[in-house]
């Protein structure tokens, strides 16, 4: 009965660890001196992001980032992980930190000395891009239904200036630490207009867009502005 007693508890204690390991895997690993030279050996491919807590663009990137671990998830040659560089300067220094946050991509059977500098957007689309064409592995993160009507300038006049609608738009930039904290709130504001065929709730990526610069008062991000319905309306 002993025996049985400690097998089980052997068992158990390895589910335990089972779950957590995969778990773990599904998310943002934390390296500290301890472990850094076992995650990043060159036998997978890391992307490693150096931040301080109190930095905001790095807490403005964290779900992103969150995000980001969990789509990439299920490949096991794949890890996302961060290092808190105010805590373990000593791993900043080692790699020539100088501010946060910054994201070094380690390559599978590359030289763990010198990583490559990520230096694309921070945010999940961005990240999720530069991964993918390091790795060729398609990342599985599932996009929440969305009631935010996207335009670019080739729609902007049929909907924005349309007389019979009432259509609010955000001008936004993707690395935009302001425009991330709105998002959601604006994501909810479209969801109360919804079933309201008279109002329109819309975003413009206006951060390379020099031509609706050109035309509207889009000085900074994000920027709002309210087309109301009716003719020769001033907007907002």
């Amino acid at each position: 009965m002993l025996f049985n007693i400690k097998f089980a508890t052997v068992v158990v204690v390895a589910a335990i660890a089972s779950v957590a390991m995969t778990a773990a895997s599904a998310g943002v690993v934390s390296l500290t001196p301890k472990n850094f030279k076992q995650v990043v050996d060159g036998s997978k491919d890391v992307l490693v992001k150096f931040y301080a807590p109190w930095c905001g663009h790095c807490k403005n990137m964290a779900e992103d980032y969150e995000k980001l671990a969990a789509g990439f998830g299920h490949a096991k040659d794949i890890v996302i992980a961060e290092v808190n560089a105010d805590d373990h300067r000593d791993l900043g220094t080692k790699f020539g930190i100088q501010g946060f946050p910054t994201l070094k991509f380690f390559p599978k059977g590359g030289d763990v000395k010198t990583p490559e500098d990520y230096t694309k957007g921070r945010d999940l689309e961005s990240l999720s891009d530069f991964v993918r064409e390091k790795t060729g592995i398609v990342p599985l993160i599932k996009k929440p239904a969305s009631y935010v009507t996207a335009l670019d300038y080739a729609k902007f006049k049929d909907v924005a200036l349309d007389e019979s609608k009432f259509v609010l738009v955000e001008f936004y930039a993707p690395w935009c630490g302001h425009c991330k904290t709105l998002a959601p709130i604006y994501e909810q504001l479209s969801q109360v207009f919804q079933n309201d065929d008279n109002v329109v709730i819309a975003s413009y990526d206006a951060s390379d867009d020099s031509k609706i610069k050109g035309e509207y008062p889009i000085q900074g991000f994000p920027t709002l502005l309210a087309f109301p319905a009716g003719k020769d309306v001033e907007h907002i």
